[in-house]
């Protein structure tokens, strides 16, 4: 166990540091100071963010040619199943009257805890991957097990972000499982597969399914059972690029969520001092049917606090 004064311990558990230990300690006998810690974070968060510059540069996609690079200029086409199956999805959409949020949300301290679990975890990502046939896709640990993670908290406490309208138009139906269903840009379209049960999943568990559906989405071979009972939606539309977005209620969902882009910014500490920061825009839109604008305040400001202070999610994991 790590010595450490109590305020540097509480800073610790407030930015996501699972053991002091893994922190150098400059103090005298050992003692990790808050300079230390603070030295470790800013250490941690630098580390993270290159690192995801660098995702993403691999996932965007290329500036050259794009997927319909070789159609013939003039040529009449037929709509792709994938085309096909957003067509219909977008017609659905347009009898939903949408309401939207957006809002800003640091992710240091995610970041930081993101970077720390990643060299603890994605060796055995990368093994189960491996025993799975190579189908696991990887071993990566980006941020989505978390921010679905986090959504499914925040249902728990705002289930009618959870629920759809009952075909009889005047009843609401609250689902029991959340069901997240999550957008995939692929070499054949958009395509949304689902990620079951999140509420009873751990951080790894998701992690391995997104490898897993990431994997099969690149070549094709996502099953149309795996992309059914979707019951919220998420968006990482920062991967490819953009800050803010208006995402579009897919029924019979109620609501979905985009992350932007990470940036970082100049933003003012509590002491007044301007610090960097890694700032992401993340958007809302509901069915205002159903769902009204304090319900998805509150969620959002729910799923904000867990993002900026990922430690609570301890204490809402089983």
């Amino acid at each position: 166990r790590a010595l450490a004064a109590p305020a540097v311990r509480r800073r610790a558990q407030e930015a996501g540091v699972v053991s002091l230990s893994e922190v150098p300690a400059t103090g005298p006998g050992g003692v990790v100071t808050r300079a230390d810690l603070e030295r470790f974070l800013a250490t941690a968060a630098a580390a993270a963010a290159a690192d995801e510059e660098g995702n993403e540069a691999a996932a965007a996609p290329p500036l050259g040619p794009g997927p319909f690079a070789e159609v013939v200029p003039g040529a009449i086409v037929p709509f792709t199943p994938v085309m096909r199956a957003m067509s219909k999805a977008m017609e659905r959409s347009l009898a939903v009257p949408h309401m939207l949020l957006s809002e800003e949300v640091e992710m240091d301290r995610l970041m930081a805890l993101r970077a720390q679990l990643r060299v603890e975890v994605e060796g055995s990502l990368a093994a189960a991957a491996a025993a799975a046939g190579g189908n696991g896709g990887g071993g990566k640990l980006t941020f989505m097990p978390f921010i679905l993670k986090t959504t499914s908290i925040a249902l728990a406490q705002y289930p009618i972000l959870n629920s759809s309208i009952h075909e009889s138009g005047d009843q609401v139906v609250y689902h029991e499982n959340h069901n997240i269903g999550v957008a995939m840009d692929t070499p054949q379209g958009l395509i949304v597969p689902v990620i079951n049960e999140v509420q009873n999943k751990s951080i790894l568990d998701i992690a391995a399914e997104l490898n897993e559906l990431q994997y099969l989405g690149k070549e094709g071979k996502i099953s149309p059972e795996r992309m059914r009972g979707a019951t919220f939606g998420f968006s990482n539309i920062g991967i490819i690029g953009g800050t803010y977005t208006a995402p579009v209620v897919i029924p019979p969902q109620v609501g979905i969520g985009a992350l932007g882009k990470i940036k970082k910014v100049p933003k003012f500490d509590e002491s007044d001092k301007v610090v960097p920061a890694h700032i992401a825009n993340i958007s809302w839109s509901a069915d205002h049917r159903v769902v009204d604008g304090a319900a998805l305040a509150r969620f959002s400001s729910l799923w904000k606090r867990s993002i900026e202070n990922p430690a609570t999610m301890l204490a809402f994991l089983k």
